[in-house]
């Protein structure tokens, strides 16, 4: 995996939340570590690392989670993610994404001719949405 992965898009950007947001944030990550947080109107991001994995935990101004992004080894990404995603190109990314209720994957794929695809899965391996991102 990459060395901090999510942070590399938040220089700068780092406040400290309202006491609510934080104490939300440790009631359902009590094992973070390396938290920083980042005020993305309207939401407050926290980046951290839980059991040696890169996260981001989304946050309303009241202390409602929103979702939870994890950067995924390309090795921990599930068997029906990956044969689907493969069939696309070769993987060079992949998030998992748990909101209330679902999870979905960001994957970023490359083509054999280079070209990149942002490929948005459900959690048995469907296909919802594949851009071009170049």
């Amino acid at each position: 995996m990459s060395e901090d992965f999510f942070k590399s898009f938040f220089k700068g950007n780092i406040i400290i939340p309202p006491d609510n947001v934080r104490n939300a944030f440790f009631a359902k990550f009590p094992d973070a570590i390396n938290v920083e947080w980042v005020k993305m109107d309207p939401l407050y991001e926290a980046i951290f690392y839980e059991h040696e994995t890169e996260k981001i935990a989304r946050y309303t101004d009241e202390g409602n989670w929103i979702d939870t992004k994890t950067n995924l080894d390309l090795i921990a990404l599930r068997p029906e993610i990956r044969k689907n995603a493969e069939q696309s190109g070769e993987i060079m990314n992949s998030i998992e994404i748990e909101t209330d209720g679902s999870v979905n994957y960001e994957v970023i794929v490359r083509d054999k001719s280079l070209n990149r695809f942002l490929l948005i899965m459900s959690s048995n391996g469907e296909i919802n949405s594949n851009n071009p991102l170049d």
